[in-house]
């Protein structure tokens, strides 16, 4: 772990109760097939991230530590390599200590503000209700707007031909459906 940067640390509280650490993988780009070295390199790199995580969830609030992202980032180009890709699938499949979640960077620095709104909708950082009008105020939440539905599922439950065993199934939910209609 000497050799290897403590990862950046950052703790967004008014957004959520997540807890974000930020690491850099492969400071350059080896293209093509990567030797044992190079790969021992990135391994020992995620491990020690890795360690860092688990070493920060010791000091985070309950309430946070089961929520802690580690966000690592790969050298410029990474994004059309195909063992970055495997390499960082690797790295996201593995839940241990923290999740984590690996941005590609392409080669072009112009598209990198694209490419990093890109990795963070794959975030909890993600706000798709923000997205270029594609709702149109219609509820997702098919239940927001049914407190009624629940007093009126009470009422039907706490009917005495329901309360008393054995429970006539068809007509209970045939009660709550109609219920629900008013």
């Amino acid at each position: 772990m000497d050799k290897i940067a403590a990862p950046v640390g950052l703790f967004i509280k008014n957004h959520s109760s997540y807890a974000i650490q930020i690491g850099e993988l492969g400071r350059e780009l080896i293209t093509g097939e990567w030797d044992d070295e190079y790969y021992g390199e990135l391994i020992s790199q995620w491990h020690g991230y890795q360690q860092y995580a688990a070493i920060a969830r010791t000091w985070l609030l309950s309430d946070f530590s089961d929520d802690l992202n580690l966000f690592l980032v790969g050298p410029s180009g990474s994004k059309d390599e195909r063992e970055w890709q495997n390499f960082s699938q690797i790295i996201e499949r593995n839940d241990l200590v923290c999740r984590k979640i690996v941005w590609l960077p392409g080669k072009n620095d112009h598209n990198w503000s694209k490419e990093l709104e890109e990795f963070l909708e794959r975030t909890f950082l993600a706000e798709p209700w923000k997205a270029s009008g594609a709702t149109s105020g219609i509820n997702l939440d098919a239940l927001s707007d049914s407190m009624s539905d629940f007093e009126a599922w009470r009422e039907v439950l706490e009917r005495p031909e329901f309360k008393s065993e054995p429970v006539e199934h068809d007509a209970l939910v045939s009660a709550l459906l109609e219920a629900d209609s008013k």
